[in-house]
């Protein structure tokens, strides 16, 4: 999202309802604007907790015979959390003979603030149970839907890994987010932080044919601060730098006063779970444009 964005190519076919105010181009199934919505912000990940009678034997068949990988296990909790070959779904074996083949897998979710998942949802009538914590590990609480199905929040307590150290920041980015408008789509993906790097790429779609693209990275720099990288097109890299002052939870700013076009750009989480951002003139209220993507998938 750097000087490219002006190019005209870019402005005249590329998902227009991207670069007004949200507010304006959230439209409902009948065409009139969409309320507000306030929902949990969710952290990406996703684990289909499945009850079993015999946690080793469960452990076994779904590694061998459908070659899902272990990521960790407790005996003692008689719990164990498996990767799927599905990116950013796990498989959580909880070993609860009673249930095992008849309750059937509860969806868990993970979320950044369990706390504000619950009064989210209590406030729009979903009755929640309590929050259950295992210290330095995770925050579970379930609830039901309609139907009475099992569904379940997470929010971990696991330390971030030393290879992350520096850029915790900018964490809530990883993952895959997606715009689309008509035959417009804009995608924008990026890894978690690992080992003081955190790779991004940007596409713009419009009628089938690719007609934006973007190199980006978010990496620790020399002196201990974290600069955004950005190479649209392959052109040459410019480097904003992360302000402190204006990031918060879920929000990061970067500046770069030398630029031209962007000065600044920002990226935060809404209330409503999609990713916002914005690229300006570096003035609040100065000449700018708004970007919003929701939760995708890479393909």
């Amino acid at each position: 999202m750097t000087r490219s964005i002006r190019d005209a190519a870019f402005a005249a076919v590329l998902v227009s309802s991207c670069l007004v105010p949200a507010a304006l181009s959230a439209q409902s199934a009948e065409g009139k604007p969409s309320p507000a919505r306030k929902v949990p912000v969710y952290s990406g990940g996703l684990t289909c907790v499945v009850p079993v009678s015999d946690l080793a034997r469960a452990i076994d068949w779904y590694r061998d015979r459908l070659g899902f990988r272990v990521d960790w296990q407790d005996d003692r909790m008689g719990f164990a959390e498996l990767f799927a070959p599905v990116a950013d779904v796990r498989v959580g074996l909880a070993r609860m003979p009673d249930a095992a083949g008849a309750k059937g897998v509860t969806l868990t979710y993970g979320v950044y603030d369990i706390e504000a998942a619950a009064r989210i949802l209590a406030e729009g009538g979903t009755k929640t149970g309590p929050i259950e914590e295992i210290p330095e590990l995770v925050k579970l609480m379930q609830f039901q839907d309609p139907d009475g199905n099992p569904l379940q929040l997470y929010q971990s307590l696991s330390p971030a890994p030393d290879s992350q150290a520096g850029l915790e920041a900018v964490a809530f980015l990883a993952g895959s987010w997606i715009h689309v408008d008509g035959a417009s789509r804009l995608e924008e993906h990026w890894t978690a932080p690992l080992g003081g790097l955190a790779i991004g790429m940007s596409r713009g779609i419009q009628d089938g044919r690719a007609v934006f693209r973007e190199a980006l990275r978010i990496e620790l720099t020399k002196n201990g601060g974290v600069a955004y990288v950005a190479s649209p097109a392959g052109q040459a890299e410019t480097r904003f730098l992360m302000d402190a002052r204006q990031c918060g939870p879920q929000r990061v700013v970067f500046v770069n006063a030398e630029h031209d076009f962007p000065k600044r750009i920002a990226y935060w989480l809404a209330d409503d779970g999609s990713l916002r951002a914005r690229i300006d003139d570096g003035e609040d209220g100065g000449k700018g444009r708004d970007f919003r993507w929701e939760r995708g998938g890479l393909r």
